[in-house]
Formats: C-alpha cells, sequence, structure tokens
C-alpha cells in the first residue's frame, strides 16, 4: 500500500472513533481524535518498514472505537493497547494495594514483637565473673587419720 492509502485507513479508523464519540462534547471528541492521530503519527514512525499489516496493528492496539469512545464518556483517558487489558490493569493494581496492606502488617507486628521484647526485661544480661578464682578444695574430715610418711634418717640409703 502507498502513504496515502495507509493515511486513508488511519483516517477510516479515526472517523469511526469520531462517530462512536458523536455524543461527546465536540471539544473532548476533537482531542481525543487528535490525541489517538499523535499516537498512532509516532508510532507509524516507529516502525522500520511501514506496511499495511503494521498501521492495523497500531490501530488494534489501540483497541475498537466503541470501546475508546466509552471510556472517553464515562472519563476515562483512553490508552494505548488498553483493550480488554484495563480490567487487568485494575486488578493489578488491587494486588500492589494489597501487597502493600500485607507488608505493612507484618512490619507492624515486627516493631509490637520488638517493643514487647524491649519492655519485659528478658533481654537483661546476667553478668558472669569469668576471672573469679576458682573455689579452692575443702579437706572434709572422714574420721580416719592420714597416712604418715615414714621418717627419712640421712645416710640410710648406703
Amino acid at each position: 500500500m502507498t502513504d496515502s492509502s495507509l493515511d486513508r485507513l488511519v483516517d477510516e479508523w479515526l472517523d469511526r472513533v469520531a462517530q462512536a464519540a458523536a455524543d461527546l462534547p465536540t471539544d473532548r471528541r476533537a482531542e481525543l481524535v487528535a490525541d489517538l492521530r499523535e499516537h498512532v503519527a509516532v508510532a507509524r514512525a516507529d516502525l522500520a518498514v511501514e506496511t499495511e499489516a503494521g498501521v492495523r496493528t497500531i490501530l488494534e492496539r489501540l483497541g475498537d472505537p466503541a470501546t475508546i469512545a466509552a471510556e472517553a464518556r464515562h472519563g476515562e483517558i483512553p490508552v494505548a493497547g488498553r483493550g480488554e487489558s484495563g480490567r487487568r490493569s485494575r486488578a493489578g493494581v488491587w494486588i500492589a494495594v494489597g501487597v502493600t496492606v500485607v507488608a505493612v502488617f507484618c512490619l507492624g507486628c515486627v516493631a509490637a514483637g520488638f517493643a514487647a521484647w524491649s519492655v519485659s526485661g528478658v533481654h537483661e544480661v546476667v553478668e558472669v565473673d569469668v576471672f573469679r578464682e576458682a573455689p579452692q578444695p575443702v579437706d572434709v574430715p572422714t574420721g580416719v587419720p592420714a597416712p604418715r610418711p615414714a621418717p627419712v634418717t640421712p645416710g640410710a640409703d648406703r
């Protein structure tokens, strides 16, 4: 296809968007079409080789003209390539919110546990003096006299 036939393809798609958004105020409808036209132009410029298939892919990624008009009608800004994935992106936001709530809850539990531990006194260190002298053995009398060594006389071993 030539550039003029590709331009005509884009213009037809934009006309379908404008027709689907006919109930919007004129300035809002014109802004919507201008934004979409600009997006298509940027996406076409990014194509290595501009073909009919490439332009149709760009338009398909933008979504159905009726869906785009409905989103504009409800005050939502149409997002390129949103289509049905808009529901998924909202689900992603809710998942992120849920993960954040769980993380904050867990951090709160850790902080509460630390506060309880620091107040309880369980963490106090008992000092042990490892350098004190060891106790000396104590002689316990048993009632039996200890044997006495034999007297040594000088020169007796000769």
